[in-house]
């Protein structure tokens, strides 16, 4: 599996003809970025309004072929946790989540995930990153640590 960052458009044509699993975390996009992020992945204008304006309540919205998520991760630290507004695209295909701010589980969840499914190719097959993230969010769901 792939971890962006970036709205690298030729990155992410590549994933998508390959048909392998990736996600794309953006923190911050502009609104040139979550325009172009609505082209590319063909989101409903409704998903992509409300990925411009935060301040969302929690929601789930099934549009077919990808579901919108709005949800609070905790930020902060230790004693001062803060609710963060996380917007979430997800299909068989990718995950994107959208931020404005960090979640250190967030990062950490994303860096595992990177480094856990890697090849050390280019050239992963589709079928293997699909098993590899199922296996790898299985393990994290299941296994959680103090």
């Amino acid at each position: 599996m792939r971890a962006l960052q970036t709205l690298d458009r030729a990155a992410i044509e590549e994933l998508r003809g390959r048909d392998e699993f990736f996600w794309l975390d953006l923190r911050e996009p502009a609104g040139d970025d979550i325009a172009t992020l609505g082209e590319l992945f063909g989101f409903h204008p409704l998903t992509v309004e409300d990925t411009r304006t935060f301040g969302q309540r929690p929601k789930l919205e099934d549009y077919g072929t990808y579901a919108f998520v709005v949800f609070y991760g905790a930020g902060g630290h230790a004693r001062h946790f803060q609710p963060i507004e996380v917007h979430l695209f997800v299909s068989g295909s990718y995950v994107i989540t959208v931020r404005r701010e960090d979640i250190p589980a967030l990062d950490g969840l994303r860096a595992r995930a990177s480094s856990s499914c890697s090849t050390g190719s280019s050239t992963a097959s589709p079928t293997r990153s699909s098993r590899c993230w199922r296996a790898w969010t299985t393990r994290s769901t299941t296994s959680r640590t103090p």
